[in-house]
């Protein structure tokens, strides 16, 4: 009896544990479908490719700024050259509010992007030359610029390796905050670049040619 009854407990038993398996599989399976930490559509995880190994270089972000004096037709130039951060402030404004139960709600902006960089005076850079004209004739600023930025360490996608994740920051503004002159250094322009937000993604290949191509998502 004993022995039959142990049986008969142990089925007992194991089906109780198909049944919370079952139970918490669709729980996960519910979460899963009603994300409550970023909505109902999950997207996928983006990969990075073998350029993070294990991390990141720096120069695998890289930036552009449309110097056309003329026409429609964008000519980027590539940014960086004495640049020692590309560091991008997304500025959120974050507020909260604790209810009369002790729950705290949270309510946010929309960013605000910034990117604080210095900039030398140098030589065949027409980004440089936009700045200190607006510096010599007392604007301060470019206005309406777009910006190109490249991502080389994400592939295009899963069956394009050779082109990588690329976004067009369009309309923006380049403000000069100081023509820095020191002693024994170089003349440098301090500035901060606004984004609007407006951006349109696409693809560029990993590898620059003479010219400088973007590609629009469809």
């Amino acid at each position: 009896m004993h022995i039959y009854g142990g049986d008969k407990m142990a089925k007992n038993k194991n089906n109780d544990i198909s049944e919370d398996s079952e139970s918490s599989e669709n729980n996960i399976s519910l979460f899963a479908e009603n994300d409550t930490t970023g909505g109902s559509n999950k997207m996928a995880i983006t990969e990075f490719n073998s350029l993070a190994n294990p991390t990141v270089d720096t120069k695998c972000w890289k930036i552009y700024a449309d110097v056309k004096d003329s026409g429609t037709s964008a000519v980027w130039e590539l940014q960086g050259r004495g640049v020692e951060s590309w560091t991008e402030a997304l500025n959120v404004d974050t507020d909260s509010t604790e209810d009369v139960l002790g729950f705290v709600d949270f309510s946010f902006s929309n960013p605000k992007p910034t990117q604080d960089a210095d900039i030398k005076v140098r030589r065949d850079s027409k980004l440089g030359g936009m700045l200190f004209d607006a510096y010599f004739s007392g604007k301060g600023r470019i206005e309406n610029i777009d910006i190109l930025q490249k991502f080389e360490m994400v592939d295009a996608g899963s069956s394009d390796s050779e082109n990588c994740k690329a976004r067009i920051q369009k309309g923006c503004a380049i403000v000069i905050n100081e023509f820095q002159g020191e002693a024994g250094g170089k003349l440098t322009f301090s500035t901060t670049w606004n984004y609007t937000g407006q951006i349109t993604t696409g693809k560029m290949p990993k590898t620059d040619s003479t010219s400088i191509t973007f590609t629009a998502d469809e």
